[in-house]
């Protein structure tokens, strides 16, 4: 479901097939969407090299929850040099 903070409103939303995942349908449900200049949030399902190239297309920003059990992006959020990232 996409959702405007503030305004309480549910600009989209998909069905996802009990055997399907929502990982497809997140694309789907933003194409209908205008985000550009916009932040995405998104679960640690999304937090995705793929997805996240797919909102810098659209021009939008995005925040990704991490999770543990990803060891290389953990290991770049708590780099102490950050002049190696590449900003979008």
């Amino acid at each position: 479901m996409a959702v405007t903070h503030g305004r309480g409103v549910a600009p989209g939303d998909r069905q996802v097939d009990h055997k399907g995942s929502e990982i497809h349908e997140i694309k789907p449900l933003l194409d209908g969407l205008n985000i550009r200049g916009k932040i995405v949030t998104a679960d640690a399902l999304h937090g995705t090299k793929d997805f996240a190239e797919y909102l810098v297309s659209r021009r939008a920003d995005y925040v990704f929850v991490m999770k543990g059990n990803r060891k290389k992006l953990m290991g770049i959020a708590w780099m102490d040099d950050w002049e190696y990232i590449r900003y979008s």
